[in-house]
């Protein structure tokens, strides 16, 4: 069971760092879009938002996928579940916020790279 539980923490690490990168990568490549919305007047609150919802959208079809997979692959690992079947619900909507939540700390930092740009310097870039 120790040896399950270190392994699910490495591929929840991993996961995180994959959208702790993929987020880093758009803010990136969007460094100068988001200085014109902010030059425009986009607000950092703005920014942030639009940041965190497109992390928020991956997680949220990934966790949706997860879900129906689950259910239909459930028949064919009910044997290897102790003291909980495969769909109970509060197991699976602990899970699913579990994930959410650290999803949500994984969007955060590139997100608020994005809304504390300095307008002029991510005009200028590049």
């Amino acid at each position: 069971m120790d040896l399950i539980s270190v392994f699910s923490l490495l591929a929840l690490v991993l996961a995180l760092l994959g959208l702790y990168g993929i987020l880093t990568q758009i803010v990136s490549q969007q460094t100068r879009e988001i200085g014109v919305r902010m030059a425009l007047g986009a607000s950092p609150h703005r920014m942030l938002g639009l940041i965190l919802g497109r992390g928020m959208l991956l997680v949220g079809v990934g966790l949706a996928i997860g879900l129906v997979a689950e259910t239909g692959l459930a028949p064919l690992y009910h044997t290897f579940l102790y003291k909980v079947t495969p769909t109970d619900l509060t197991t699976l909507l602990l899970t699913a916020a579990v994930l959410g939540a650290a999803a949500f700390l994984g969007c955060l930092a590139p997100a608020l790279r994005a809304a504390n740009l300095d307008p002029i310097e991510a005009i200028r870039e590049r």
